[in-house]
């Protein structure tokens, strides 16, 4: 893969400009190397973007791919023993020994990366051997994915693209079945299908319903995937339908599988409710779980999405298969994803011979829906005369009875740019089924050097590459905010190809509780993940050094103690990536000490931690001079040292720390949650100009002009000020605060100013919980031009009565009510809120007028 080529020149670019001084004796070679590395791009890039690449040129592609990987590691395990030698006794006691040692070891990596570029010559010589092309002068093909994007924002829709095409019918029919069902026995609705039909996709539609929301008393959605074990099973059930505090957290990781059955049993007694299981492949699931789900005869329903007809085969069980789409279905569907902003009678009446075309193609998908949506996403990004292509290379792949998905999804990834590869392929380390959170999925890209550094912030590329895989329908979108994605994941059928073709990069290895993990077949392996079997993974202590990153997702909920772990800080001296935050600390009592070895980490960018007592991280953190992200959560505060100041690069910190934070060095910061009001009042802020999120807790002094310093962030973009009584006045205002378009308030305001000047007028999202508003803030609030999220919780608003009248809340799409304990009636005329979608009340229980046209809306 060409990309990885590109990673590590921009390494070593960065190598000779910023740590030169590291490389004395062997900078020629360095120099020489990252030249000839360069030469080879254009070759790869050929390589990459071929559709017809035979075994030889696979061959001589990863041959340089392991040359590089090696290249990479000379030069981090040189730099790393450099920086040991001056910052430990080699570099306080400065001897005739120390300095043999020192040039004995650059004479090695000097000879070393000689060897690497003679055998670069070598492989660059046999390029005609093994028939790999120049690719010459394309300057077309080759520009800038940056611009690809930039066009691609100006001329994308910003409507919703997830309608749906060919289920309508059977939405309406399973709905009924769900709803209206004469037998108040509880049934087991089960849809059916092959991978890629669209069982999910009907299952959603119908739990997102609003007849199903008003019909049931709680409902939750759980993924069951084909590797499961009851007790995991059931405490996500548990955890869907209760939103369960931290003290129930650990109460039900300790319970064992009779326990846990009973404890679902009593959360649902006598009361009506809907479980949706996705993705069963065993028909003990439904069988074990069926102790465990109470049968009151009220109507409780459970719906079942599976490809196996056999799971849920009994005389309580409706079963519904879903049927392929229909020509004129497929070439719809294909239409809105191929042409966005057309339909499909003008692409009819402009074009007719590429509709035949279409058509064509479109016909031997076989009816179904995942291979049209990735056909059509493939074919947007494609100029009608290249059709004929895509069309040749499909027809060489299949016979004509097959569903060609197949071919088309490698087809789509091969058509990728290389920029976005790895950034798909990462997408495998992931479990099955696993909603991935944008944030940390970009801070992830960022990190593994997925993106390089230019004029553009690194995080707003990292969101344009999701944005692109988005709209390639690569990646499925879960949850969005303002029109951007919030959470995403991957079809099970297109994470079977990332999981192929990481592995054929050796770009990962995935743990599973198995003792020979797959590493040891690739010791040019770059990233290790461990899925499951936590505590063997522990105590088998797997350790290679040429790991880049290591994350833990430990889906078993396995509990370990801090010494238990202390090998993953030492052992993996090249580390990039360290995210440990899904390991659960048990409460000591005591401050937990990180051992000082996680300082000899120099190339980490990414450090995520979790504890389970107050912690302390050492003063050896102050090394990470490459740190951009620091996520420190848990059960308690973190005790961070002075040498923080130090980490330069942090773009994130994420951190519920306890004491003096020294940051007003961290010049690059972008994100800074969880920070105290104590805290804040002793940075000085003129150096954090580059903040965009910042969120300060514990406000205890109501007077102090908090905003006055606010006011200086202009890159500001999300604020969050939660006070235990009392916020400070809000003037002189956030009106300056240009670029703010998200708003969070807790603690008592009392009182919102006609004027609103203390609100930006970009804000979109504004969010008041405890602020004890008197007056009715719908009528001060309504007039906020670009508000299209409000929610209030918490008494929020203290008064009886809300109403909402002439044409306020133009942009409104979401309206969210909770704990509003005296609010009686609500009134919102018909111009008022026009463009809303979502509207949500929960306990308020006093609340009983609500008009009937946000009654009928989803609510969520």
């Amino acid at each position: 893969m060409a990309e990885i080529i590109v990673y590590v020149v921009e390494r070593f670019r960065i190598l000779l400009s910023e740590e030169a001084i590291f490389l004395v004796g062997v900078k020629e070679e360095v120099i020489r190397l990252q030249n000839e590395l360069n030469r080879m791009l254009s070759f790869l890039k050929d390589a990459d973007q071929s559709t017809d690449v035979n075994e030889r040129v696979k061959n001589w592609v990863a041959q340089i791919r392991n040359l590089s990987y090696e290249a990479e590691d000379v030069v981090d395990t040189f730099i790393s023993n450099k920086v040991r030698e001056q910052s430990g006794f080699y570099g306080r006691v400065k001897d005739l020994i120390c300095i043999i040692n020192r040039e004995v070891g650059t004479h090695n990596v000097g000879n070393r990366i000689r060897e690497l570029n003679r055998r670069i010559l070598d492989i660059s010589q046999s390029r005609q051997t093994y028939g790999v092309g120049n690719i010459g002068d394309q300057q077309e093909a080759s520009r800038s994915l940056n611009n690809k994007l930039r066009e691609f924002r100006r001329t994308s829709p910003t409507a919703d693209s997830d309608e749906v095409v060919g289920l309508e019918e059977d939405k309406h029919l399973l709905i009924n079945k769900l709803i209206n069902d004469e037998n108040w026995q509880r049934i087991v609705v089960t849809i059916s299908g092959m991978g890629g039909i669209g069982k999910t996709t009907l299952a959603q539609k119908i739990f997102n319903a609003s007849e199903i929301k008003n019909r049931f008393a709680c409902y939750a959605w759980v993924c069951v995937s084909e590797e499961y074990l009851l007790c995991g099973l059931l405490k996500k059930i548990i955890k869907s339908f209760k939103e369960l505090t931290m003290q129930e957290m650990e109460n039900i990781e300790g319970m064992n599988e009779e326990d846990l059955e009973y404890r679902l049993q009593k959360l649902l007694k006598k009361r009506r409710y809907l479980l949706v299981l996705d993705d069963v492949w065993d028909k003990e699931v439904l069988s074990s779980l069926r102790r465990a789900l109470p049968e009151d005869k009220n109507g409780s329903r459970v719906i079942v999405t599976t490809r196996n007809n056999n799971v849920t085969a009994d005389a309580t069980c409706f079963l519904h298969e879903l049927k392929f789409l229909s020509e004129e279905e497929s070439w719809k569907l294909f239409c809105k994803k191929a042409f966005p902003d057309s339909d499909s009678r003008v692409i009819s009446e402009c074009n007719p011979d590429l509709e035949k075309l279409g058509r064509e193609m479109v016909a031997r998908c076989g009816g179904l829906p995942l291979a049209v949506v990735v056909l059509g996403g493939l074919l947007s990004k494609k100029q009608a005369h290249e059709w004929h292509k895509v069309r040749d290379h499909i027809w060489r792949h299949v016979t004509r009875d097959s569903s060609y998905l197949q071919p088309i999804i490698e087809l789509s990834f091969i058509d990728l740019p290389s920029e976005l590869k790895p950034c798909f392929l990462y997408f495998s380390l992931f479990p099955e089924d696993y909603t991935i959170n944008v944030e940390k999925l970009i801070r992830l890209w960022v990190a593994e050097g997925f993106i390089v550094q230019g004029e553009e912030v690194m995080e707003d590329v990292a969101e344009e590459y999701l944005t692109e895989l988005i709209h390639r329908n690569m990646v499925q979108q879960v949850g969005k905010s303002l029109g951007k994605a919030t959470s995403c994941k991957l079809h099970d059928i297109l994470r079977d190809l990332a999981l192929q073709k990481a592995r054929e990069y050796n770009f990962l290895d995935i743990y599973s509780g198995n003792k020979h993990s797959e590493s040891s077949l690739f010791p040019l392996l770059r990233r290790q993940v461990v899925h499951s079997g936590l505590e063997r993974y522990i105590s088998d202590k797997h350790s290679y050094s040429n790991i880049r990153s290591v994350i833990v997702f430990n889906v078993d909920q396995y509990i370990c103690k801090t010494e238990q772990i202390t090998f993953l800080y030492t052992s993996f001296k090249l580390l990039k990536v360290l995210d440990l935050e899904d390991i659960k600390l048990p409460h000591s009592g005591k401050v937990e000490k990180i051992p000082g070895s996680i300082g000899d980490l120099i190339h980490l960018r990414y450090l995520s931690l979790r504890n389970g007592s107050k912690s302390r991280l050492p003063r050896s953190i102050g090394k990470l001079r490459s740190l951009q992200t620091l996520i420190a959560t848990g059960n308690s505060d973190w005790i961070l040292p002075r040498e923080i100041c130090k980490l330069t690069q942090l773009r994130h910190l994420v951190a519920h720390s306890h004491g003096c934070l020294q940051i007003s060095t961290l010049t690059q910061l972008q994100t800074l949650k969880y920070m105290k009001f104590e805290q804040w009042i002793k940075i000085d802020i003129t150096k954090l100009s580059k903040l965009r999120e910042l969120e300060i807790h514990r406000i205890i002094t109501p007077g102090h002009p908090i905003i006055d310093s606010l006011t200086q962030l202009k890159n500001l973009q999300s604020l969050v000020l939660q006070a235990d009584t009392s916020l400070p006045p809000l003037l002189p205002s956030l009106s300056q605060n240009e670029n703010l378009f998200k708003l969070k308030l807790e603690g008592t305001i009392q009182h919102l100013h006609e004027d609103l000047h203390q609100f930006p007028r970009g804000i979109r999202i504004l969010r008041l919980n405890n602020t004890k508003l008197k007056q009715d803030p719908l009528r001060i609030l309504g007039r906020l031009p670009n508000l299209t999220l409000l929610e209030l919780a918490n008494d929020a608003y203290i008064g009886k009565e809300m109403e909402c009248i002439d044409r306020r809340f133009p942009q409104l799409e979401i309206f969210r009510l909770s704990w509003l304990r005296t609010l009686e009636k609500l009134i919102v005329d018909d111009q008022s809120m026009p463009r809303l979608k979502i509207f949500s009340r929960e306990d308020c229980s006093n609340l009983m007028e609500v008009p009937m046209r946000l009654r009928i809306l989803p609510n969520c």
